[in-house]
């Protein structure tokens, strides 16, 4: 009877808490974060210019949904410790999630700050047992979308991305790599299936039915009829499923697996010359998969971060704040192009000086000992093709499931009006692209008609 009651009290006092870890739990991560730097005092002395970790003021600064950040600020430098807990730290333990992957995350920063320099924070300790990394503190940079929700994003991080992002999809792809490498490199990242497993769940299966975890009765119910009339497609179903095998079964490169505006850091410059515009970070869901998927998810949040625009429209009423916000949108729309062009640009490059002068034992060298650019175009054209498929779900599972786009957070009433022309286009993108549909253009054809029919979309929603 003692026991019923103690538990119904427990039961009583937690109810409405936040799943998150407990203070206590929070504390352990934090001693173990320290812990991992005091094992160095080289290192403690020649990057923080202390000879103890009680020297260093440590801080959680963590805002995403699954893992905790602590930033350590010492006399001569700062740094950032990232801890997995065994769950998804936004759900709580009710959600669990092997800790293991911040191995695969340590992994594609080696990966890919080797294929493109500067594309990922710089890694400097990690300890695997305990599921913490030590890496490069960016707080000089802001978070993309933060620049995006407040209308002043920077205006070169597409071009920026895309030859970088190019660098890593060839050279860790058929083309960069032996099948022997490519085949190890497989069997390592398929141990992150659990995230795998994640990603397939909200991407390809929830949005399309009335799945427990979908928000979008919470957040914007009056979406009733757009969501009905996607979740009745079942042409749209279809594709889903075609595009979830690709996904699951097209090991072509070793790919980022959650790369939007959220996790992407942007210099706050104004001008294309000069500092690293952009880098990426929480590759926690890194795995062999297509190309276009790390493309096509960029550019779906891309396109999302134009459509919210319309919102701080409605919501402001200022002459100015609107013009910036409309200026915002088009940016945008115009980085899409951009995002596209210079990741073909640079693919090419590499196709035709080679790669990574490790991969001289790839078939594709092998097959292609000279530049082929007929080749080229016509894979370049199927990358394109499952970009824009994986776009549009991209936007489709933030509008209809658990994660929406933090930049349609908006008090207003229009939210819903908003994010239904958003769905609705989304809708019709993913439906109307089929393989080999523009076979004969050129392979930047259809991202300017993607473009241009996102900029119509965008001003209904706007004007």
């Amino acid at each position: 009877k003692k026991k019923r009651k103690k538990k119904k009290k427990e039961e009583e006092e937690g109810a409405g808490k936040s799943p998150m870890a407990s203070p206590s739990e929070e504390s352990k991560f934090q001693f173990e974060a320290m812990g991992l730097l005091a094992r160095d005092k080289a290192f403690l002395d020649r990057h923080f210019g202390v000879s103890s970790v009680t020297d260093l003021e440590i801080t959680e600064v963590g805002t995403g949904n699954l893992n905790f950040i602590f930033r350590v600020v010492g006399p001569k430098g700062t740094m950032v410790v990232k801890k997995a807990p065994p769950y998804i730290r936004l759900v709580g333990k009710s959600w669990p999630l092997p800790a293991s992957r911040i191995r695969y995350e340590r992994d594609y920063i080696l990966a890919a700050n080797k294929a493109g320099p500067k594309f990922c924070p710089k890694v400097f300790l990690s300890d695997l047992q305990k599921c913490i990394v030590a890496m490069e503190d960016m707080s000089g940079m802001d978070v993309w979308r933060d620049q995006i929700r407040s209308g002043d994003a920077n205006e070169f991080v597409g071009e920026d991305v895309g030859p970088k992002l190019a660098r890593v999809h060839f050279r860790t792809s058929d083309f960069g790599q032996s099948l022997e490498q490519r085949h190890e490199q497989i069997r390592t990242f398929f141990g992150n299936r659990k995230l795998i497993e994640t990603t397939e769940q909200v991407f390809f299966k929830d949005p399309f039915y009335d799945a427990p975890l979908n928000k979008w009765k919470e957040r914007a119910p009056d979406l009733k009829h757009a969501v009905e009339k996607l979740q009745n497609d079942t042409k749209a179903k279809a594709k889903a499923y075609i595009l979830r095998d690709r996904f699951l079964n097209s090991p072509q490169a070793l790919l980022h697996g959650d790369l939007h505006t959220g996790s992407i850091f942007a210099d706050s410059g104004k001008t294309s010359s000069g500092r690293v515009k952009a880098v990426a970070f929480d590759c926690e869901f890194a795995f062999y998969g297509p190309m276009g998927f790390d493309v096509g998810q960029l550019l779906g949040n891309m396109a999302l971060g134009s459509f919210s625009q319309c919102l701080y429209m409605k919501a402001s009423g200022s002459q100015k704040e609107n013009a910036k916000r409309l200026k915002c949108a088009y940016s945008l729309i115009k980085q899409i192009e951009s995002l596209w062009d210079s990741y073909v640009s640079a693919f090419k490059q590499e196709f035709k000086e080679g790669g990574d002068s490790k991969g001289e034992s790839s078939t594709a060298k092998r097959m292609f000992p000279g530049s082929d650019p007929a080749f080229v175009e016509d894979f370049l054209r199927c990358v394109w093709t499952d970009t824009i498929g994986f776009a549009s779900l991209a936007m489709i599972r933030r509008i209809v499931g658990i994660a929406d786009a933090p930049e349609m957070r908006v008090q207003t009433s229009t939210r819903w009006r908003v994010e239904a022309v958003a769905l609705s286009f989304a809708h019709r993108q993913f439906v109307g692209v089929s393989p080999g549909e523009e076979e004969n253009a050129d392979v930047f054809s259809g991202c300017k008609k993607f473009c241009r029919a996102l900029e119509t979309a965008v001003k209904k929603c706007c004007i």
